[in-house]
């Protein structure tokens, strides 16, 4: 509760946030056992480009508007997992070199947590700057979702199907654990009661079920 506190403080001392609405909004947010910014997200009371600035400004970091997938290097891609990713609200943006310093998106930028967690991962600096969660969501979308499809076509491409690893016995972050990981979330976004998969030998059709309609 302190720490979900200190978050609103800094809100309101910014002007992002009235002083008024600080203790219901609290309230609310541990009756429904949720954190501020989340619930803030979600009631839109705030703008989120509003909170963002606000908390950006506070630790004296860059704030981002948008993020371009298509700048993300797929080196950094592959040495960040998507679960560890959506877990912390993070995406790597850039890095120098193997050893220099990793440019990273956060979307609560007074957390030190996922910096600390990122930096014993990757074992390099870690600079932070400040995005919204949901640009860094949609952006770890597209980011893991065009690595999983240059994968998969370097495998139709390259290689014959005799020769392909099979994918359910790969024990890392291979690009099946990610595709499901994506599958499930996506049907979590769309509120779908189901998911149907139906493969052939050269491709995967997937269908969600949303209100009934398949």
């Amino acid at each position: 509760m302190e720490s979900q506190r200190f978050v609103g403080q800094v809100l309101v001392s910014r002007g992002a946030l009235p002083a008024e609405r600080l203790d219901d909004l609290l309230k609310t947010a541990d009756e429904k056992n949720v954190a501020l910014l989340d619930l803030l997200g979600v009631q839109r009371e705030v703008e989120p480009l509003v909170i963002m600035r606000a908390l950006a400004d506070e630790v004296g970091v860059q704030f981002i508007e948008k993020i371009r997938a298509e700048d993300v290097p797929p080196s950094l891609v592959d040495k960040i997992p998507i679960t560890f990713a959506r877990q912390h609200r993070l995406l790597g943006l850039s890095e120098e070199g193997e050893h220099g310093p990793v440019r990273v998106a956060l979307a609560n930028p007074l957390d030190p947590t996922p910096i600390d967690d990122l930096r014993a991962l990757l074992g390099r600096p870690i600079i932070a700057v400040a995005a919204t969660a949901e640009a860094i969501e949609d952006a770890i979308n597209r980011v893991y979702e065009r690595k999983d499809e240059t994968a998969l076509s370097e495998a139709k491409d390259g290689e014959e199907i005799e020769e392909l690893q099979d994918l359910l016995d790969m024990t890392d972050e291979a690009p099946v654990i990610r595709w499901v990981n994506n599958l499930f979330y996506t049907a979590s976004q769309q509120r779908a009661s189901d998911i149907h998969i139906e493969p052939s030998d050269r491709e995967v059709v997937v269908r969600y079920r949303i209100d009934g309609n398949l």
